[in-house]
């Protein structure tokens, strides 16, 4: 059977996904290099300029996933296998490629060294904002109104009025603060894991006995859930920069309400895992790794929302390993997805990359978000209670960052056996039809 177009750009936005998560994968490991105080390549580069293209490149390696998670979804329930308008979605596939092209470069070139989480220029996020709208008009005009079709169009939306923030004029240093940490939250903890929880529910269907309607309520009780959660955790920072009595209130409940969310994610994840069918495939090793990360963060994130205690913990390496694991978490749903769909347009069920890269992507994840906590706990001590000076500090956790660093190369490592795998074992045409 020949491929559609939609499958095609499914699999050739996941493919550059993944190409950007190494990529990721190499600058956090060169940032990671420079705090060992390493002569060479790490410091070669500024660090402000590796930090703004990491976290550009983790942007459009997750929106390249979810959109790509998206299309896939969306025409599997479709008898030909394809959306509604295939030659639009062909050339904004093409352009998408340019917009990831002249993001890289402008990294490359320490274009990007902008305010942090919005390093985007003007133009990018402007680009990215209009491709957003047409993939969500395309997959809304092609699939039918699923729950977890509505879900992922939501998860999109709230990116949309992330980038659209993040665009909106300031007056003022506080103002424009406020912005940065609105539109970030609303793109990291709303956007990115409602879109991504919609892909899980969907993929749950692929690999457990679960029964439609279970998914149908399961991923809107769930999605409602982390929705809130991520409301709560956009709203954390605003504790420290407006020292506002109502905010420290509604960030209260956060201590129950964000891991509450995560937990019951898990309990249905839980319950699809326990019941499954014949398919081999690892999607459901990867979301299992993808609820671990958001677990384990909606954790530090509850211990974050007291505000007596993020007094000491903003700015330490707590908050990085939080973010780290929650991105990972995304990162997660997003190989599984690429693994299954992967998968099925080859016209089978078997593994497509295999447990050595599963394995070492999961160990390097979760143990550089563990040294990071520790990096920051030794940090809270020092210097928040201690009153150590920061360079001292920075000093004495040496020892830690190297195994970050290691941890990071292994990171690497599994998330290049993964790409080489998934290259090697990419659709051929004729291979089999996929099943909805």
């Amino acid at each position: 059977m020949k491929h559609t177009i939609g499958q095609k750009s499914a699999h050739g936005l996941l493919a550059t996904a993944l190409i950007l998560l190494i990529a990721y994968g190499l600058i956090s490991l060169l940032v990671a290099l420079k705090f060992l105080g390493e002569d060479g390549l790490a410091t070669s580069f500024p660090y402000q300029n590796m930090h703004g293209s990491a976290a550009v490149l983790a942007q459009l390696c997750i929106f390249s996933g979810l959109l790509g998670g998206g299309v896939y979804m969306a025409l599997t329930a479709r008898d030909d296998q394809d959306v509604a308008q295939p030659a639009l979605l062909r050339w904004v596939y093409r352009l998408w490629l340019v917009l990831v092209i002249l993001a890289v470069l402008g990294a490359a070139l320490g274009l990007l060294e902008g305010r942090p989480s919005l390093e985007l220029l003007v133009p990018f996020d402007i680009a990215l904002l209009i491709f957003l709208v047409l993939f969500m008009w395309l997959i809304l005009s092609s699939a039918a109104k699923n729950p977890p079709v509505i879900i992922w169009s939501v998860g999109i939306l709230a990116g949309i009025i992330g980038v659209i923030v993040g665009l909106l004029p300031y007056a003022s240093f506080e103002a424009e603060a406020l912005q940065r940490v609105i539109a970030s939250g609303i793109i990291e903890y709303i956007s990115y894991p409602l879109a991504a929880v919609a892909l899980a529910f969907w993929l749950m269907r692929r690999f457990s006995t679960v029964t439609p309607e279970w998914v149908d309520t399961g991923v809107f009780s769930c999605a409602g859930l982390i929705a809130v959660a991520g409301a709560l955790l956009t709203v954390q920072p605003l504790v420290n920069i407006l020292d506002n009595d109502l905010i420290s209130t509604v960030m209260s409940f956060g201590v129950v309400l964000i891991p509450l969310a995560y937990l019951i994610y898990a309990a249905h994840l839980y319950h699809a895992l326990s019941n499954r069918n014949t398919a081999t495939t690892l999607a459901a090793h990867w979301l299992a790794l993808g609820a671990l990360c958001w677990v384990v963060t909606a954790l530090f994130s509850a211990i974050n929302a007291l505000p007596d205690l993020q007094v000491y913990i903003a700015g330490t390496r707590l908050i990085e390993a939080q973010n780290v694991l929650f991105v990972f978490g995304v990162i997660a749903v997003i190989l599984g997805a690429a693994n299954q769909s992967s998968a099925e347009l080859r016209g089978s069920s078997q593994r497509v990359t295999g447990l050595m890269p599963f394995w070492l992507v999961a160990f390097g994840a979760l143990t550089s978000a563990v040294l990071l906590a520790c990096a920051g706990v030794v940090q809270v001590f020092m210097e928040r209670r201690a009153s150590i000076g920061f360079l001292d500090v920075q000093m004495l956790i040496v020892p830690l960052y190297s195994l970050w660093t290691l941890a990071l190369i292994v990171l690497l490592i599994g998330l290049v056996i993964y790409g080489l795998s998934f290259y090697l074992r990419r659709p051929r045409e004729g291979a089999g039809e996929v099943s909805s």
